[in-house]
């Protein structure tokens, strides 16, 4: 593999492919923190829309004249509910 001298754009290197100004490196940097950012979103509407089943699981138990017992772990990602009449 021949190493580059100039790229199209005002980017030399010697070896790293440069596109837009931006070292190989400088691109996979900024895709991880695209990505960490992404999983982050993610996760978090995902805790988000856990958290609302529980409340509206427990609001139908009271409704329907039970008690509401839920046991849930740390960021209510692995939980059991029960209701008892």
């Amino acid at each position: 593999m021949t190493p580059l001298t100039k790229n199209t754009g005002n980017c030399y290197n010697k070896g790293n492919i440069c596109e837009g100004g931006l070292t190989l490196d400088q691109r996979w940097n900024r895709w991880m923190v695209v990505a960490l950012l992404t999983m982050l979103v993610v996760v978090t509407a995902l805790i988000g829309l856990n958290e609302s089943s529980i409340q509206q699981a427990q609001e139908l138990c009271l409704q329907n004249g039970g008690m509401p017992q839920v046991s849930r772990d740390i960021l209510t990602v692995n939980w059991s509910f029960s209701c008892t009449t």
